[in-house]
C-alpha cells in the first residue's frame, strides 16, 4: 500500500464515520461493521477500491454455501431416517428461515457496499488531480452544465372527448 493509499484510506475511513458507519481501522484496511455479525474489508490496492464482504471469520460467499449444504444435508438425513414428522417439519422451517435470515444479510452488506462506493466518490481524485473532495458543508459542489438544453419531460396523454364511451 503506497502512501497515497493510506491518506486516501484515512479519508475514506472519517467519510464513513460522518455517515455513520461504524468503522474498525487495521493497518492495510478498514472493517466496516454491520448489525448481523458481518464486516465489509475495505482496501485500496494502487488506488483502486476493494471492498469484500465477510461473515464472522469467512467470506460471504463461502458462509452461504456452506450454509446451504448442511441444511439441505440435515433435512434429508432426518427425512429419510424419520420421514415426516414434527421435528423435521420444525428442522426445515429452521434451516429455510436461516437462509432468509442469509438473504436479508446479502441485501444489507452489498447496500452498505454501494454506501462505501458513493463515499469513495466523493473521496477519490479526479482526472489526475490531486486535491480530493468531501462531504463537508465547505467541500466544492458540483456544478450542473446549463450549456446543454435539458431533456424533453414525458407528458401522458388524455383521452380525447370523443373516445369517450358514454356508461
Amino acid at each position: 500500500m503506497t502512501d497515497q493509499d493510506a491518506q486516501l484510506l484515512q479519508l475514506l475511513r472519517s467519510e464513513l464515520d460522518a455517515l455513520g458507519m461504524v468503522v474498525v481501522p487495521f493497518p492495510n484496511e478498514l472493517h466496516v461493521r454491520l448489525s448481523t455479525l458481518e464486516y465489509i474489508k475495505v482496501r485500496l490496492m494502487d488506488g483502486r477500491l476493494e471492498c469484500e464482504p465477510w461473515v464472522k471469520g469467512i467470506p460471504r460467499i463461502r458462509a452461504t454455501w456452506t450454509l446451504a449444504m448442511v441444511g439441505s444435508a440435515v433435512i434429508a438425513a432426518l427425512l429419510r431416517s424419520d420421514g415426516i414428522t414434527p421435528a423435521t417439519l420444525a428442522v426445515s422451517f429452521v434451516v429455510v428461515m436461516s437462509m432468509v435470515f442469509t438473504g436479508i444479510r446479502h441485501l444489507l452488506s452489498d447496500n452498505c457496499i454501494t454506501r462505501i462506493q458513493m463515499a469513495w466518490l466523493n473521496c477519490r481524485p479526479r482526472d489526475g488531480n490531486t486535491e480530493t473532495m468531501s462531504v463537508d458543508a465547505g467541500a466544492p459542489q458540483r456544478q450542473l452544465d446549463h450549456s446543454r438544453p435539458a431533456a424533453p419531460v414525458a407528458q401522458t396523454r388524455q383521452p380525447s372527448p370523443e373516445r369517450r364511451t358514454p356508461r
